[in-house]
């Protein structure tokens, strides 16, 4: 299965992306479920656990994200040859088993300490397989084509994935001006002088001939002198 690096190197690229941006990526996120249950259902023999499969192939799609049908089927790959790699790896320590518990007989008759009898029951089992059969041959074999192919589907989906059309940018939004700021009219300075000289005009067109109730009185016709009779 995953090592833990990897599994969080999956977390952390599933929490980057956003997922599936295009029409197709969205179709083939959709049909996720359905086409993962028909996989392991082909894929997975029975004594093989189905919700680690399902793990791996769940690990693998949020870490390189596919868009497109194609991609998911890339991923699909990748997951199936893993898998397959893994099952070879289980059917060499199996063999390796079997033969190792054919051998106490002769095991019992040297004396040999626990991890030397260990590790000779597993060359005496190593050479049976190798000598008496194919089976370490073609299980060596088997490990190295699913390594390619994983190793192949990976490289094609980089490739794909480089040449996926950006997204078309978004029209950018012109900035709203500032609101105006009406500053208010700075209070006019009156020096003393202009204020000196505003008073000194107002009472120049002030009527000179005031009464005693402030109306300006009727000027008086010219004084003429009485012509006196004889």
């Amino acid at each position: 299965m995953s090592t833990e690096r990897q599994q969080n190197a999956s977390r952390i690229n599933g929490s980057k992306s956003h997922g599936p941006v295009t029409p197709a990526g969205k179709l083939a996120s959709s049909q996720n479920a359905i086409t993962h249950g028909m996989l392991s259902s082909t894929i997975v023999l029975k004594g093989e656990s189905t919700d680690r499969f399902l793990s791996l192939l769940s690990a693998l799609h949020e870490e390189f994200d596919p868009q497109t049908p194609f991609e998911e089927s890339l991923i699909q790959n990748m997951a199936v040859a893993r898998w397959r790699q893994m099952r070879i790896w289980g059917m060499e320590k199996a063999s390796m088993d079997h033969e190792m518990r054919r051998q106490p007989a002769i095991l019992n008759s040297v004396e040999l300490d626990p991890p030397e009898q260990a590790a000779t029951r597993a060359a005496i089992a190593f050479r049976t397989l190798s000598d008496d059969s194919r089976s370490l041959e073609l299980i060596n074999r088997y490990e190295a084509r699913y390594d390619r192919r994983y190793l192949r589907a990976h490289r094609r989906f980089l490739e794909v994935r480089d040449r996926r059309p950006s997204p078309a940018p978004d029209a950018p939004v012109a900035p709203l001006p500032p609101p105006s700021v009406v500053q208010p009219a700075a209070p006019e300075e009156v020096t003393i002088a202009e204020r000196t000289r505003e008073t000194t005009e107002n009472k120049a067109a002030m009527p000179t001939n005031l009464g005693h109730s402030g109306i300006p009185a009727s000027p008086r016709p010219p004084f003429e002198k009485e012509e006196i009779k004889t």
